[in-house]
């Protein structure tokens, strides 16, 4: 796995080198502040991800890859900030939470977005005492699903509805 990346990546690097200083020198900004991560796929698009990485095939063409940086450089700069400031706020509503309700542990589902868990602690947070009390002690998991695990962990859906 790690040589068929490492490859694909080399490969990539240098078509890119080879087009920005022979044919094109200034057709891309500096990439300082993207993230690029190299996909193996032949099917793959160049995709913009949720996080601000610009997920690019090593197949895509050169000007391919160009074109799309330079289309969504920005949008990519904008959802990295928007990632970072939503990251701060659920570590930090996560810490509240797993204060406020004594909690063994808090933690998060891996499929589960931080805007997700961001709805999820504010809704914690403003429960009333009884759900308090039956939490106490729990290592509680933010998830897409309810379930209760054999080792006694709580998974809760990121965005339940408080009905008591």
């Amino acid at each position: 796995m790690a040589p068929a990346y490492y490859y694909s990546l080399a490969n990539l690097i240098g078509k890119l080198g080879m087009s920005r200083t022979v044919s094109r020198p200034t057709l891309l900004p500096s990439l300082e502040h993207l993230q690029v991560a190299i996909t193996g796929s032949m099917g793959d698009e160049i995709t913009l991800t949720p996080e601000g990485h610009i997920s690019v095939p090593s197949h895509s063409p050169v000007w391919v890859i160009y074109n799309f940086i330079k289309e969504n450089e920005q949008s990519a700069v904008d959802l990295q900030q928007k990632y970072r400031k939503n990251k701060l706020e659920a570590e930090q509503l996560m810490e509240s939470v797993k204060e406020d309700y004594k909690l063994k542990s808090l933690g998060v589902d891996m499929s589960v977005s931080y805007d997700q868990v961001i709805t999820c602690c504010k809704n914690l947070l403003v429960c009333n005492d009884s759900i308090r009390y039956m939490l106490e002690g729990v290592n509680l998991v933010i998830a897409p699903y309810f379930a209760i695990m054999s080792d006694g962990d709580m998974y809760i859906m990121w965005d339940w509805v408080n009905d008591l």
